[in-house]
């Protein structure tokens, strides 16, 4: 705990004092607990942290998202009930419903007006405050719906990034691998689903491994980092096959990574992982979300193979397969059920049977349940978008056709590109 009397404090009213510390206590493991001490140098990250944590709290308090309350009548309903757990004079904290959402677009609008500011300072003598304010924001666009300016973030974070590998020998502050590992998990599972055009390819991958620290081969999300790679290698190629990059596509590396996906041997990079990193989870529960993510990433990159090699005989995989590893009780834990959204959604895009529609349903209901993050609602209803325009599609259909199909054979139906029309951008980690 923080002791709210602490100098880094003393400029800060009773709410801001409460937020940063809900920031720190949110969870056992809060990677970003790091960065607090940065408010006492930098208003955007202290904008930032007040803004997540805002956001965060009233989802929470009010069990939906925060958005939803800008379309609904404010209450003035204290919420002092809430307090007395984190603050040890919570009497001298009155928040309403309305102060709730008042105070969170406030920082948030602190923050980007912070940053802007940052941003023109051609010392960049801030450079690792607003890489981690770039990073909190994008964050908080998942937290509080998945879509929005998330992409215009992490296109600052790239710029960011490059222009500082290219003019520094030791590019980033010692705190920083962390922060950058994440901005290479935004980009990477970002565009995998969003359409060309909205995120640039200019990211050099090697910029990203040079600047990462993690040898643990495990991501912020649990993904392992080669599958991670390649995801964003077959990300890479789909935008090359809808025309937005010139250069050919390489079907033997796809081939290659595709195998290398099928053949990855989750249980030894389970058991390489230092048990202190793995915290209080077992090598076991390691594994399953391993072999969540491995299987993902099958469903995606196959898809991708499909319709780059126009190979209409190619097996997919079964989202049987997926369903089945998400059946072990410890996947009830918050930490392991936060870190396997994508894989959800790409099966749930992925699937052909209705049970598996209410399956991925259901897991995205507790992912929002224990993470309390917006994104995980947002990428439910994107996919119920999805599943009427193919029950749309289908209906239109001669009945002789439909005989013995399931909703149309959802796995080797073209639904990447179903999705890769959406309006909006997601990111759902």
């Amino acid at each position: 705990m923080i002791a709210l009397t602490e100098p880094l404090f003393q400029d800060l009213d009773l709410a801001s004092r409460f937020f940063i510390d809900y920031f720190w206590r949110d969870t056992i493991d809060n990677k970003y607990r790091g960065i607090i001490p940065l408010i006492t140098s930098s208003p955007a990250v202290a904008s930032a942290i007040l803004a997540v944590a805002s956001c965060h709290f009233t989802h929470g308090i009010m069990g939906i998202p925060i958005l939803s309350l800008r379309s609904k009548t404010t209450a003035s309903a204290t919420l002092n009930g809430e307090m007395p757990m984190l603050l040890s004079n919570p009497a001298d904290v009155h928040l309403s419903k309305s102060t709730l959402l008042n105070h969170y677009l406030r920082s948030k609008t602190d923050c980007l007006k912070h940053l802007a500011a940052a941003l023109e300072d051609e010392s960049k003598s801030q450079c690792h405050s607003t890489l981690v304010t770039i990073v909190l924001l994008t964050i908080l666009e998942a937290c509080e719906s998945g879509a929005g300016s998330w992409t215009i973030h992490l296109e600052g974070a790239k710029r960011l990034l490059t222009d500082r590998a290219r003019t520094q020998s030791q590019p980033w502050h010692i705190d920083s691998p962390g922060v950058v590992n994440d901005v290479s998990v935004f980009q990477t599972f970002g565009s995998s689903i969003t359409r060309p055009g909205l995120l640039s390819s200019s990211f050099s991958a090697h910029i990203i491994q040079s600047m990462r620290h993690d040898n643990l081969g495990v991501s912020l999300v649990g993904c392992p980092s080669s599958i991670q790679s390649a995801v964003e290698f077959f990300s890479s190629q789909r935008r090359l096959d809808t025309g937005e990059m010139e250069p050919p596509i390489d079907v033997m590396g796809l081939s290659e990574s595709l195998r290398q996906i099928r053949e990855f041997d989750v249980e030894s990079w389970a058991a390489a992982v230092p048990l202190n990193n793995v915290d209080k989870n077992t090598l076991v529960d390691l594994q399953h979300i391993g072999t969540i993510w491995k299987l993902g990433a099958d469903i995606y990159a196959s898809r991708i193979f499909a319709n780059v090699t126009r190979d209409s005989t190619m097996s997919m995989p079964s989202v049987d397969d997926i369903v089945a590893e998400y059946t072990f009780p410890e996947l009830e834990d918050v930490d392991l059920i936060k870190c396997v959204l994508w894989p959800t959604f790409i099966a749930g895009a992925a699937c052909s049977k209705l049970e598996h529609r209410e399956w991925a349903l259901r897991v995205f209901e507790k992912i929002w349940e224990v993470s309390l993050t917006a994104n995980a609602k947002s990428a439910a209803l994107v996919l119920m978008n999805l599943w009427k325009k193919q029950d749309l599609r289908n209906a239109q259909l001669p009945n002789e056709l439909l005989a013995g199909m399931e909703i149309q054979k959802g796995e080797e139906r073209d639904w990447l590109s179903e999705l890769l029309s959406l309006e909006d951008a997601w990111l759902f980690l």
